[in-house]
Parts: C-alpha cells; structure tokens; sequence
C-alpha cells in the first residue's frame, strides 16, 4: 500500500508560523530567538518527511517516527467526519487539507489527523472515504451542484457576526463605541484610544471572523447526512451523520428577538466550528429558520402541544436571586457617591463630576431593574414539554434558546432545589450529553419537582424496555 506524506505546502505555513513567532520573540530574547526559530523549522521538515498515512480497507494508520515514535489507528467507523478545508495559501497551492474527525473526540477543533494535498487527490480520497463513513456514493462535485437548503446572503452573515453573539457583548461595544466618540469629543486620547482598543479587541475582531467564517454559506442534506459549507478566504466543509445530532436548538438573542430573527444549532457529536456546535442557519427570519428546521431534521420536529409554562410561583426564587447579583454594583455605587472625589484624584477631572453622578445612579438603581426584569422576561419565556423520543427545554430569558433535546443522547439527569424554591415545591433540571465540546449541559427554568422528574425515569424506562438501541447511533 503506497502511503501519503504531507504536501510541501505544510511545511510553507510552519516556516511562515515559525518566522512570525521569531520575530515578535526577538526584542525579548535577542539572537537566541533565531537559533529557536532554526530549531523548530528543522523539527517541522523532520515532522513532514517522517510522517506516513496508509489509508487501509477498515482503518487510518498515520506512523509518525520522529523524536519519538508513534502509531495512530482511526477506524472509519468510527469518524464523525471528514472535513475540507482551504486556507489562503492551499488556494494558491492548489492544495485541501482533509481533517479526520472520530466520534469520542474531547476538542473536534483539534482533529486526530490531518493531511494536506492535491486538491483532485484530496476531493478523490474524500469521496471514497465518504462511501465508508457516510454510505455516500455521491461525489464531491455532484454535491455542489445540490441547492442549498437555505439562501443566506452576505448581508445575513453580517447581522449574524453583530447580533449573533451574546446581547451582553453587544451591549459592552455600544457601550465602548460611546465612550470612545465622548472621549473624541473631549479631546481625551488616551481614553478615546483604550475604548477603541477594546472596542476592536472584544467586538470587530470577532464580528471579521464570524463573517470571514460563514460566509458564502451552504446547507444541504442528502439521504441520512448533512452537510455545511461556507467561508470567504478559507473555505471549510463538514458533513455529519443525522444519528450523531444530540440536540437541535431555535436561539433568539435580545435583539435577534426585536429584528424577528433567530439562529439554528446542533449539538453533533465529534463534530464542531468556533462557536463550539455546528450552525445550521445563521441569523435569519425565524420563519425561515423553523422551515429549515423542519426540512434539514425532521427526526427532531415533534409535538410539543403539551409544553408547559413556568408556575407563578417561580418568579419568588428567580427575582431573590437575581438580587443577590446586584448587592456588589449596588455597594459600588453608594461607595463612590460618598467617598469618590475626582477633583481630588485630578483637577482636569472636575468636568466628569456630573457624569461620575449619573454613573453611580445607574449603579444603584439599574442592576435593581435588570434584576427583576430580567425575571418577568424569564417567566414569559420559559417551559418544558415531553415527547415520545425528545423532549423541549426553553431556557434563558433576554437571550432564550428552544432546545430539543434526544432522551437517548442523555448521559445524566440532575434535578435539584435550592433552599428557597424547595418551599414552593419547585426544582430545576440539568441534563448533560457527550457533545461536540466534551460534556454539555443544558438547565430548566422553576417547575414542580415530580414533572422534572420525570425526564431521568424516561431515560432509564427506555434502556430496560428496549427503545433505546445503541446500534441506531453508530
């Protein structure tokens, strides 16, 4: 069996690696830092020509006989998938990396082997090893032709990138941004550029690589496997099995909510982008996300006429302790109003007084009014519902997210109470899965305590009836 190297483009983007990390090392270690540089240029060609991959009839066997040896044996059946990707260079190169993928992995952005090469080698390799893995006669090209499920335009990447995040971090750039254009204003530099810094730090960098990331975004399924393209620069190219879809959630973040747009997401099993679950409709009309929902999985589609609302009573534990959060902003600002001097700190600072006020008003009263709206929110959003093979947590409150969870997928079942809501017979549920980013858990708002319960005993009733049948997930 004639076995794959690496293409020598590998070693291209290590050289490249490595002479970026001598030269940010260099004002700190001298000339020592090219003797590092040198080192790890050589341990990269050592790395390239010693690293063999025999592509057999059940199993991938990478030998790798470098400073140490080691022998790696990824059985096909095992893999959750085979990813390509093109970076910029692979590109110019003509290469495509294929990254193998298995099911148990901890961290699938750290794939268990990778091998760059040919583009037409590389595509032709994928499609055989897709027969195996996927049961997929069909080629790489053949696939392209196949519309996609979903047409996302660029300008739905871009309100992905903004209002796909957290609306916390949202909140953190607006609130950057007019600082910055305040302290512009004022004629203060040094502020105007610290606000900027973590402006682009914490917001514009991550809104570049979610748009670099997604766009030009795929969806399609064919038979029992779906399949996720998307990218601008580097291009990326995942396919996964419907059987290794823990959970599907609908998410709607505060002002996704206000533009009626929601976000669709998977957990799969071994398989997993930046955001740690693969992304099956970014930002877009929750009318077309739904459809998508009901098209891409309708294995996760199911009735959930029985869902039910959280009790009155939940809105006792949810706002007492959300009010314990706000005892340290609280502190802050009484602090700073009866000992904060900034004409003392400074004399330039006097101008600031009336705003330093404002700022610890809205210490003081803000948390309190977040504190309980965020518990009205809470208690609107939230429910629970039972099916025959799923069953639906709605959680959150600004940002909520409708997951519906596989009861076969569950590993564990926790139901708990706290002090406070065990007097209003009222409990919370976590369920924990083997996912994409090792264990995940997802939580329940307030219910009854014996309606939570009875997620763990449909669990357990399904392995002794029988319903649950691990071949069906392999």
């Amino acid at each position: 069996m004639v076995p794959f190297r690496n293409h020598p483009i590998v070693l291209v983007k290590n050289v490249i690696a490595y002479l970026v990390l001598g030269l940010s090392l260099m004002f700190a270690m001298g000339p020592s830092a090219f003797l590092l540089t040198f080192a790890l240029v050589m341990l990269s060609v050592l790395w390239w020509l010693r690293t063999l991959y025999y592509f057999e009839e059940t199993e991938l066997h990478v030998v790798r006989d470098t400073v140490f040896k080691n022998d790696t044996h990824i059985q096909y059946s095992k893999l959750a998938t085979v990813d390509v990707r093109r970076s910029l260079l692979d590109r110019l190169a003509g290469t495509a990396m294929l990254s193998f993928t298995i099911n148990s992995a901890v961290n699938p952005n750290v794939s268990e082997a990778s091998l760059t090469l040919k583009q037409d080698i590389a595509l032709k390799l994928r499609d055989e090893l897709s027969e195996k893995v996927f049961n997929k006669s069909m080629t790489v090209e053949e696939d392209m032709n196949i519309p996609s499920e979903v047409k996302v335009s660029n300008l739905d990447i871009v309100l992905y990138a903004v209002f796909g995040q957290s609306s916390l971090n949202v909140l953190w750039g607006f609130a950057f941004l007019l600082f910055s254009l305040f302290s512009a204003w004022n004629g203060e530099l040094e502020a105007f550029v610290g606000s900027i810094t973590m402006l682009v730090v914490t917001n514009v960098i991550p809104w570049v690589t979610v748009i670099l990331r997604y766009c030009n975004y795929r969806i399609y399924r064919v038979a029992d496997t779906i399949t996720v393209e998307s990218g601008l620069i580097s291009t990326y190219r995942t396919s996964f099995k419907i059987n290794k879809i823990n959970s599907v959630g609908i998410r709607e973040t505060f002002f996704a909510k206000l533009m009626g747009r929601a976000i669709l997401e998977a957990e799969v099993v071994g398989v997993a982008d930046s955001t740690g679950r693969p992304v099956l409709c970014p930002l877009k009309p929750k009318s077309d996300v739904e459809r998508l929902f009901r098209t891409i999985v309708p294995e996760f589609v199911v009735d959930m006429g029985n869902a039910v609302s959280q009790p009155r009573s939940a809105m006792v534990p949810m706002v007492m302790y959300n009010l314990l959060y706000t005892v340290p902003f609280m502190v802050a600002g009484i602090l700073a109003y009866m000992y904060l001097d900034l004409s003392a700190l400074h004399p330039s600072w006097t101008m600031w007084e009336p705003y330093a006020l404002v700022v610890e008003f809205l210490l003081v009263v803000g948390p309190l009014v977040l504190a309980v709206a965020h518990a009205v929110v809470a208690q609107r959003e939230r429910s629970f519902a039972m099916a025959d093979d799923m069953f639906l947590f709605v959680h959150g409150a600004f940002d909520s997210v409708s997951q519906y969870i596989n009861y076969d997928k569950v590993q564990m079942v926790d139901v708990s109470s706290s002090p406070l809501s065990r007097r209003f017979g009222l409990s919370r549920c976590m369920v924990a899965m083997m996912s994409s980013m090792g264990f995940r858990g997802f939580t329940s708002g307030y219910f009854p305590t014996e309606v939570l319960e009875k997620v763990g005993a449909e669990v357990m009733s399904r392995i002794k009836d029988g319903r649950y049948d691990h071949r069906r997930y392999y």
